[in-house]
């Protein structure tokens, strides 16, 4: 599903999503079983591309949580990002442009005991300081079973085809259209000890 951030670039530098620090300015953590129908509001209301019903979420929700991150601020919802955890065959699917966002094949998703092949954006809303919740996550998914995983999203705006090139995700070739990818570091050459001297 689509990613959308408004004035990102007045929240968060360039910077390597696997380096972030923690901003603490939002409260990012999982979503709570009532908040659940809101998140799915919110993404309706904030990104026109996204079709998925509350049963969905539901559905997705209950097989690998926690996926689903609000950006709380103030006592309200103002923006957050949930994934979908692909297991090998999700991943191949994704890259053969066949895998169905609006209502995902369980089967294709990583269980709460698996180790997931891949972390796609399923959805991505965050607008001015709400922005910052993303780092906070990114630090939850350094830990494991998350930490090997590389990220794939799909952009539906330009500022969030800018939010993606500011933490160092690139296109990808495959037969998803728009496909972006960020490499974890562990998975580049030299790219582990880059994290070990992270401040």
């Amino acid at each position: 599903m689509p990613v959308d951030a408004h004035d990102s670039g007045t929240v968060m530098p360039r910077h390597s999503l696997d380096l972030l620090s923690p901003a603490r300015l939002v409260d990012a953590s999982p979503a709570r079983h009532d908040e659940l129908a809101a998140m799915a509001d919110l993404a309706r209301q904030s990104i026109s591309a996204i079709r998925i019903g509350n049963e969905v979420v539901e559905r997705v929700y209950r097989h690998q949580a926690p996926s689903i991150f609000p950006f709380r601020a103030g006592g309200r919802i103002r923006g957050g990002i949930a994934f979908l955890y692909l297991n090998p065959h999700g991943l191949e699917h994704l890259l053969l442009g066949t895998f169905d966002f609006a209502d995902p094949d369980l089967r294709l998703l990583a269980g709460p005991a698996e180790t997931p092949a891949a972390l796609y954006v399923w959805a991505l809303a965050a607008r001015g300081r709400a922005a910052t919740g993303i780092a906070d996550v990114a630090v939850e998914m350094m830990r494991q079973p998350f930490a090997g995983a590389d990220y794939y999203a799909q952009p539906a705006t330009d500022d969030g085809a800018r939010l993606l090139r500011q933490v160092g995700f690139t296109r990808t070739p495959s037969f998803q259209p728009d496909l972006w990818i960020y490499r974890r570091l562990v998975n580049r050459p030299g790219g582990a000890a880059a994290i070990g001297d992270r401040p």
